[in-house]
C-alpha cells in the first residue's frame, strides 16, 4: 500500500475519462456563459457533479483503492444532488418566478456530501473507516441514500418532463420561433434518465440470480457519461440568447384562474372573436410585423394596445391557430410571392421572417 508502482491507467479508467471530458469542458464553458447565467452555472454544476460520480470507477480501475485504501468514504457520492440540480436548472431557465424554498431542494444532497466529508476525515486509518462501513454504512446508509436517489431523481424527471410540455404550450402561443427557443436538452436529459434507470433495474435483476462482476456497470456507466456529453454539447450550443420565461401571470391566465378578468372577454361570441382575428391579422399584414425574425405575442399585444391574454385568445379562437402558426403562416405566403423573383432561397427565407 502506497506504493504508485501499482497505479495502472487501464483502458477502461482511460475510456471513462475521455468519455467524462467533453462534459467537463462544457461545464466550463457554461460557467463562462453571459446569457442565462443562472440557469448556466446550475448546469454547469449538475455536470460537474455528474463527473465527480464517476471518478471512483476511473481511479478505482486504475488501482488508487489499491495504494491508497483511505480513499474510502472520500465525498464522490452526489446521487442525492444530481435529481433536484436538474429540476432548479429547468425551473430557472424557464420560470421567471424566483425559486423560494425550491432552493432548499439541495439540502439533501449537501448533508450527504457532509456525511462522506466527516466519515472520511473522522477515521483515523482505513481499517476503522472498513469496520464503520461494515458496521453502519452498507446496512443502514447505503439503503437510504438508493431509495431517495431513485425518489429525488424520478420527482425531478416528471416535473422536468411537465415544465417542458407546458413550455413548449406556451412557446407556440406566444413565439414566431418556437424551434429556435426549444431548450431540446431537457428532454434529452428525460430520454437519458429513463434510459439508464431501465438499464441499471435490468442489471439489479440480473444480480438477484446470479453474481455479477463489478466491471458489468462498467458499458452502461460509458453509455451514460457519453449521452451527459452530447446534451452538454447541445446546451451549449444553444444557451445563446434569452430564453422566454413563463410568467406568473400566463400560467394564471392559462389554468383559467382569471375567469373574473376575462369576463368580459370570455363573453364574446364566436363570430365577435373571429372578427377581433381578422382585425389583428389584418394590422400585422400591413404593418409587416411577422417579418420580425423573433415577434412574441408580448410585442403584438403591446403595439395593438392590449395584453397577452387578450391577443393569445383572438387568434386562438378566431383564426383556428396558435400564435406560432398565424405569423409563420404569414412568412410562408410572403416566401411564396418572393419565389416568382427568382431570388435565391436563403435570401427569400431571410426577407420572409425566417431566421
Amino acid at each position: 500500500m502506497g506504493d504508485t508502482g501499482n497505479l495502472i491507467l487501464s483502458w477502461r479508467s482511460m475510456t471513462m475519462l475521455m468519455a467524462c471530458l467533453p462534459v467537463i469542458i462544457c461545464s466550463v464553458l457554461l460557467l463562462a456563459k453571459q446569457v442565462e447565467e443562472s440557469a448556466a452555472r446550475i448546469l454547469a454544476v449538475t455536470l460537474l457533479v455528474s463527473v465527480l460520480s464517476v471518478v471512483p470507477q476511473i481511479i478505482g480501475f486504475a488501482g488508487f483503492y489499491n495504494v491508497w485504501p483511505g480513499l474510502t468514504f472520500f465525498p464522490f457520492a452526489t446521487d442525492l444532488l444530481l435529481g433536484p440540480l436538474l429540476y432548479l436548472h429547468a425551473r430557472v431557465l424557464l420560470f421567471s418566478a424566483p425559486l423560494g424554498w425550491r432552493k432548499w431542494v439541495v439540502v439533501p444532497g449537501l448533508l450527504q456530501i457532509a456525511y462522506y466529508s466527516w466519515a472520511f476525515f473522522y477515521f483515523a486509518d482505513y481499517e476503522a473507516k472498513w469496520a464503520f462501513s461494515e458496521r453502519f454504512h452498507v446496512p443502514f446508509i447505503v439503503p437510504a441514500e438508493s431509495i431517495l436517489g431513485v425518489a429525488f431523481m424520478a420527482i425531478s424527471i416528471i416535473m422536468i418532463w411537465k415544465y417542458y410540455g407546458r413550455y413548449q404550450v406556451y412557446l407556440q402561443n406566444t413565439q414566431s420561433d418556437a424551434v429556435g427557443f426549444d431548450p431540446v436538452w431537457l428532454k434529452r436529459i428525460v430520454m437519458i434518465a429513463v434510459i439508464a434507470g431501465l438499464l441499471f433495474s435490468g442489471i439489479e435483476l440480473v444480480g438477484l440470480f446470479k453474481d455479477l462482476a463489478y466491471t458489468t456497470l462498467f458499458p452502461v456507466q460509458v453509455l451514460i457519461m457519453l449521452s451527459v456529453a452530447w446534451l452538454s454539447i447541445e446546451a451549449v450550443w444553444r444557451l445563446d440568447q434569452p430564453f422566454p420565461k413563463l410568467s406568473e401571470t400566463y400560467l394564471v391566465a392559462a389554468t383559467g384562474q382569471r375567469q373574473e378578468q376575462l369576463a368580459q372577454t370570455g363573453a364574446l361570441s364566436l363570430e365577435k372573436w373571429r372578427e377581433e382575428g381578422t382585425k389583428i391579422e389584418a394590422e400585422v399584414i400591413a404593418n409587416e410585423w411577422f417579418l420580425e425574425p423573433r415577434f412574441s405575442l408580448q410585442q403584438l399585444a403591446k403595439l395593438m394596445g392590449s395584453n397577452e391574454a387578450y391577443m393569445s385568445k383572438a387568434i386562438n379562437q378566431g383564426l383556428g391557430v396558435s400564435f406560432n402558426e398565424f405569423i409563420n403562416r404569414l412568412r410562408v405566403d410572403r416566401a411564396k410571392q418572393l419565389l416568382v423573383n427568382g431570388q435565391p432561397l436563403i435570401q427569400i427565407a431571410l426577407d420572409s421572417g425566417f431566421n
